[in-house]
Parts: structure tokens; C-alpha cells; sequence
């Protein structure tokens, strides 16, 4: 059974394919933030955040203005940034 460690070693990894390799999810961010109710989302937490394409989708929809990033995989953090 892999740790933690390793999951986020797997991801740093793929840090530069993911993007392109999670189309879908990218597709599924998108909708979900156009779901989303009109409001205040100038701060938000991405939890998972991954390269970021959810932080990005709410950037475009409400005009974000800060956002920060969680994630164990420093390569993604990479990306997202």
C-alpha cells in the first residue's frame, strides 16, 4: 500500500501531462462553477487543487481575486501557480 508520500511523488510525476490526461475533470470543474449561485467569491480555498483548472474557471466566471491552492503534490502547486 503506497503512503502519502508516494501518492504525491505519482502526481509530481504527472504534473505536466495532467492537465491534458484530465480533460474531463477539467470539463467537470467548468459546470460545476457555472452552477454555482451569482455572490462574493473574491477569496477562495482550492482544496486538491491540482494545476488548478477549477481556481481558473472561477477566476473567469466571478473574477477571483485571490485564490489559494492546497495540495500534496509539489508539482502540481507548480502548476496551479
Amino acid at each position: 500500500m503506497a503512503d502519502g508520500h508516494d501518492v504525491a511523488l505519482s502526481f509530481d510525476r504527472s504534473a505536466d501531462a495532467y492537465d491534458e490526461l484530465l480533460q474531463r475533470n477539467r470539463m467537470g470543474a467548468e459546470r460545476l462553477v457555472a452552477a454555482m449561485p451569482p455572490g462574493d467569491y473574491e477569496r477562495i480555498l482550492d482544496v486538491g487543487c491540482g494545476t488548478g483548472f477549477a481556481t481558473e474557471a472561477m477566476l473567469a466566471r466571478f473574477g477571483t481575486r485571490h485564490a489559494t491552492g492546497v495540495d500534496p503534490s509539489e508539482g502540481m502547486l507548480e502548476r496551479f501557480r
